[in-house]
């Protein structure tokens, strides 16, 4: 028996109001640190379509009881009321629409507190996890308010949205954001910081922001691997891009001329004799060499150029997704002599109608850890 999936329809406060299995066509993607996309097609008359609403929840629920997995959740987001209706040639009308997923709250506000606010805008030798929670509290909860200081209350308090309770974990930063999106700011904590963060959803229409120290996912690189070998990888790609990448950060903060704040920072790659390509970093809002040294290590991290391994999953009754393995996880894989083991940053699934049956199709991308 193949897996089943089932399109969950709610209203803006978490009610559930449909349960739809007789879609067309439903693809997803979910991605470490990024807003993932749920893409869904019925016919154009499809009674399920009255019950779509602005910010109203949108689940995809997966099961697949023959191979052991029981029901669970494998996307969330919130309806945007971003769709299209379309007839094809032979007259037959269709309604598609989108959803992106919560991690879209994070990117509808900003840093709106100005600059060298303490540990509002600017944060000194502060834990990633730490930074990232006390932005989110203060953008994106209840406490973020003009009482509070904010320039301006923001509208994701008329949504209920919590904090996991901070362990003050990750590397040691130092930041300053003020007017930056807020969603683009934390992805930037996280590609230095050690970790990794999501948007969860609670009971009804509450959602919890939380830090997943390391990695989002679980290390089952021991025991979930992936080769041709194997027969559970198709068509992989093996790409190193060395064209793009820079070597030597020199990065300006702020000052003028000869009293501009300087510093140089190399990368991981750096060799002064073959391997030297140098770029600058504007980072006019820090006064100091720390925050100067965070600006240059995470552009370095941006430019470093790494192996990327893509592959396409073929699903085996030995090791299954949604089971065995899960978007985050850290996994095992090898192709063309290079054996590493990546983290699943990109999981997209589609399933499609036909004739009576639905048919899966999931591919993985990974990338260093």
């Amino acid at each position: 028996m193949a897996p089943l999936y089932e399109l969950w329809i709610y209203d803006r406060t978490g009610v559930l109001k449909r349960r739809v299995t007789d879609f067309l066509r439903l693809e997803y993607v979910k991605v470490i640190n990024d807003v993932g996309l749920l893409s869904f097609e019925f016919q154009a008359g499809h009674s399920a379509i009255a019950y779509l609403e602005q910010d109203g929840i949108i689940e995809v629920q997966r099961e697949d009881p023959e191979a052991g997995i029981t029901r669970y959740v494998d996307f969330g987001g919130l309806y945007v009321d971003d769709w299209k209706r379309y007839a094809n040639r032979d007259g037959n009308s269709y309604f598609r629409a989108n959803s992106p997923d919560y991690t879209d709250l994070l990117a509808r506000e900003i840093v709106d507190w100005t600059a060298n606010t303490t540990n509002r805008s600017t944060f000194s030798a502060a834990k990633a996890e730490t930074i990232a929670k006390t932005l989110v509290t203060y953008n994106a909860t209840n406490s973020a308010t003009t009482a509070n200081g904010r320039r301006r209350t923001s509208d994701l308090t008329n949504k209920t949205i919590t904090i996991q309770a901070d362990g003050a974990l990750g590397t040691t930063l130092t930041l300053g954001c003020a007017w930056q999106n807020l969603l683009t700011t934390l992805q930037g904590i996280a590609k230095t910081g050690g970790g990794d963060f999501n948007m969860v959803r609670g009971t009804g229409a509450a959602f919890e922001f939380r830090w997943y120290n390391g990695q989002l996912g679980t290390d089952r690189s021991a025991t979930i691997k992936f080769s041709l070998a194997y027969d559970n990888m198709e068509s992989p790609v093996l790409t190193r891009n060395r064209l793009r990448e820079k070597t030597v950060a020199v990065t300006g903060g702020q000052g003028q001329e000869g009293q501009r704040l300087l510093v140089t920072r190399t990368g991981t790659n750096y060799n002064a004799t073959y391997h030297s390509r140098v770029s600058f970093v504007q980072a006019s809002q820090y006064s100091a060499a720390a925050g100067l040294n965070q600006a240059a290590d995470e552009r370095l991290w941006e430019l470093e150029a790494r192996d990327e391994l893509n592959f396409g999953i073929k699903q085996t009754a030995a090791k299954m997704y949604g089971r065995d393995y899960f978007h985050g996880d850290l996994v095992e894989g090898y192709y063309e002599g290079v054996t590493a083991t990546k983290q699943i940053i990109k999981t997209t699934v589609t399933v499609a109608a036909s004739g009576g049956t639905q048919v899966e199709m999931i591919q993985a991308e990974t990338s260093n850890v």
